[in-house]
């Protein structure tokens, strides 16, 4: 183990096994164990995703859903943003809604979708799977407060596009309006106001906690991209603050990327 140090200290790295991922610049905090006679230190370094073979981000990864963006949109963002390689495999779309059939559901824990398959080890749950690439990725703030706002605004995020699951189903383009203009007024107050009050009084006007990005703010660029696709209805129009963290992860190179060539799909 070694720290290089200098007036301005540019890079910190732990070797083991000669495995270290890179990934984007960041201001790290950090404490290091003082029976190694190090003491607490804060930085700011090219950020450098320490592993091992055991770390996820040294393993071989694959996420198993179908050929939609769906519930494994979040996790192909935090896994681009975080320049980890993985196997994006998608299953034709059965149908719409998507719906298992019985035998493929034998193939899964919960007889569900999405996978993620670290070394052969499988993970379930879209938002588990999600959280738990973030923090691989640095995505989650150390203190345990703030890590769970994180949880806490991306449970909303979903509520939120729960409530508007009915405009993305409905039978008539007419009917889907009217569903829009409902769905818009009920959630406007509860929803939409109280996350644009959060980000003006955030310290960055443009991050959901703190200054920094987080998969709250992925999290929220992918839940309105995805909902303003299926139902054609500009959900944060009113919204400027939400807009400027949507457009700010959008804005990251490798997000960039992946939006303007990932597989153009119904949902």
């Amino acid at each position: 183990m070694f720290i290089a140090r200098s007036k301005s200290l540019i890079a910190a790295c732990t070797r083991l096994n000669g495995n270290i991922a890179l990934v984007h610049p960041v201001t790290v905090s950090t404490t290091l164990s003082p029976r190694f006679g190090i003491t607490p230190l804060s930085f700011t370094i090219q950020r450098r995703l320490l592993s091992t073979n055991n770390s996820p981000l040294c393993a071989n990864i694959k996420l198993d859903y179908f050929n939609i963006r769906g519930l494994a949109e979040p996790i192909r963002m935090v896994l681009h943003y975080g320049g980890v390689k993985f196997e994006d495999v998608r299953s034709p779309l059965p149908g719409w809604p998507p719906k298992m059939s019985e035998s493929d559901k034998d193939k899964y824990r919960w007889g569900q979708v999405p996978c993620a398959v670290i070394d052969g080890k499988e993970l379930y749950q879209s938002a588990t799977i999600t959280r738990y690439f973030a923090g691989q990725c640095g995505l989650i703030p150390a203190d345990p407060y703030l890590a769970a706002l994180c949880d806490e605004y991306v449970d909303v995020q979903r509520d939120i596009m729960i409530a508007w699951a009915p405009a993305a189903f409905a039978p008539t383009a007419a009917k889907k309006r009217l569903l829009c203009d409902d769905i818009y007024r009920l959630t406007k107050p509860r929803f939409l106001d109280v996350f644009e009050k959060i980000i003006k009084g955030s310290s960055s006007g443009k991050h959901l906690v703190g200054d920094k990005m987080t998969w709250a703010d992925i999290h929220m660029a992918y839940a309105f991209d995805h909902v303003e696709k299926l139902i054609e209805f500009d959900v944060i129009k009113d919204h400027p603050s939400m807009k400027k963290v949507c457009e700010t992860v959008w804005n990251v190179p490798s997000l960039k990327k992946w939006k303007e060539t990932r597989p153009e799909t119904p949902a």
